[in-house]
């Protein structure tokens, strides 16, 4: 509830990227316009410095804690002590000697959970005071979405990765591997459904968001074949507009389903 989504502030692939010297260093778009890898660091040109960026996360912190006190108010303590973890997990994916953010398997161990089941879970069991399984199985289909987007970054990054000496599951995996993960993480969210819906008649309309399979299938077509950085910024933008179109239809079937059953 407090804290999963709050932002961690200056990354540390942004600080080891514009500390490092040599092939990581100056990565800002005015110093290598022609690549395209690298989107615009406000920190990088100048337009903020680190203070500002520092205040700006614990404004959102704090913005955080006040509406999370709601959900604590509503619910009691017991999930005040989950709203701990939460704070800490988003502090320490930036934060720290040694940030979750520089873990190999992030996508899986930190962004799968933290924005998949623990996002959906929390927020469930303050509006019903319940955690229903479709409820779970829903959120297991927006976290693949969502760590399919920080691998998006990390396949388009991922010789710049290694100049830097940073593991990513992209640099573990190598090119042709890590589009295979990609494909599996995002056909995993579009395949996930049917399964459910298979006995669960109320589900049903929730297949409404596979009407962005062929969407994804063209995403993963780009990643697989793409090698140049244009095309690999291509694929993030799209996958990044990918999550909340499937998540907006997913929503919309559910609701649409429930109320259908209300009718019957």
């Amino acid at each position: 509830m407090i804290g999963w989504g709050v932002p961690g502030g200056v990354s540390s692939r942004d600080r080891r990227r514009s500390d490092r010297p040599g092939p990581a260093h100056g990565l800002d778009a005015r110093a290598q316009p022609e690549t395209g890898l690298i989107p615009c660091k406000v920190i990088q040109q100048g337009l903020l410095a680190p203070a500002a960026i520092g205040g700006g996360m614990l404004i959102a912190f704090g913005v955080a804690i006040l509406l999370g006190l709601g959900g604590v108010a509503v619910t009691g303590w017991s999930i005040f002590a989950l709203a701990q973890v939460s704070l800490a997990v988003a502090y320490r994916y930036h934060g720290g000697r040694k940030p979750l953010g520089d873990l190999a398997l992030r996508e899986l161990l930190v962004v799968f959970v933290a924005m998949g089941p623990g996002t959906t879970a929390d927020a469930t069991y303050v509006l019903t005071g319940d955690v229903p399984a479709d409820g779970v199985l829903a959120s297991l289909w927006v976290g693949l979405l969502v760590a399919a987007i920080l691998h998006a970054i990390n396949v388009r990054d991922v010789n710049l990765d290694r100049a830097a000496a940073r593991t990513t599951l992209a640099t573990l995996l190598g090119r042709r591997g890590a589009a295979v993960a990609y494909v599996v993480l995002v056909s995993g969210a579009h395949a996930a459904p049917p399964t459910p819906a298979a006995w669960d008649h109320r589900l049903w309309p929730a297949l409404l968001a596979l009407t962005m399979a062929p969407r994804a299938a063209r995403l993963v077509r780009l990643v697989a074949r793409g090698a140049a950085p244009s095309s690999l910024n291509v694929a993030l933008r799209q996958t990044a507009g990918l999550h909340p179109r499937f998540g907006t239809l997913l929503t919309a079937g559910v609701v649409g389903g429930t109320i259908l059953d209300r009718w019957e």
